[in-house]
């Protein structure tokens, strides 16, 4: 068993520049496809040690191991590796690409849905989502130009995922590159998630 644990090790270390909250200063300073954090508003929020447990799922091709963090619980495949900023979220790593993020902070209702694509957003499509253990869960799938200056008409494809629960009076950001992480493994994770609070 110990052994196994020590398998499923994941590096740890505060990297601020990689993390933002949830909750931007101006909707366009959110959460950029590229990893790039912009203006933020900082949430301060409680957190706990980071506690690490394989899982095996019979219903799932892919061994995951189970993260805590702060007030969140998921699940991601074991092979990956996650950075924490402690009380903001954490990034996902898959054979050293940055393939992924998941950030938390308090709801603002006066932020729209959209707000949370993106800059440069050519493509946009919310899906409200049912099924999930939070007051409201949406699903944006986005298609994110270059900026005007770079003259390309590249297309970065990401999929984002709104969880919000207005008794807490939280919100849950998860999004993944579409290049690096398949619809299988990105639904997967996203119903993983679960809050520890309750009120």
């Amino acid at each position: 068993m110990r052994k196994r644990i020590l398998h499923c090790m994941i590096t740890l270390f505060i990297c601020n520049s990689y993390f933002l909250s949830v909750v931007p200063c101006k909707a366009s300073s959110f959460f950029s496809n590229k990893g790039s954090i912009g203006n933020t508003k900082i949430v301060d929020v409680k957190y706990d040690k980071l506690q690490i447990q394989a899982t095996s799922h019979i219903s799932a091709p892919m061994v995951r191991k189970k993260i805590t963090e702060g007030p969140l619980s998921f699940e991601i495949p074991i092979e990956w590796e996650v950075v924490i900023s402690p009380g903001r979220g954490a990034e996902f790593r898959k054979d050293k690409n940055m393939v992924g993020i998941i950030g938390y902070g308090k709801y603002d209702k006066e932020i729209r849905l959209e707000s949370y694509a993106g800059n440069h957003v050519e493509e946009l499509k919310i899906t409200k989502l049912e099924g999930y253990n939070f007051t409201e869960a949406y699903r944006l799938d986005v298609g994110t130009g270059e900026p005007a200056a770079s003259k390309t008409n590249k297309i970065t494809r990401t999929v984002h995922y709104v969880f919000i629960n207005k008794n807490l009076d939280m919100l849950v950001h998860l999004w993944f590159y579409k290049q690096y992480v398949d619809q299988n493994t990105y639904t997967t994770i996203s119903k993983t998630i679960k809050l520890l609070l309750n009120k």
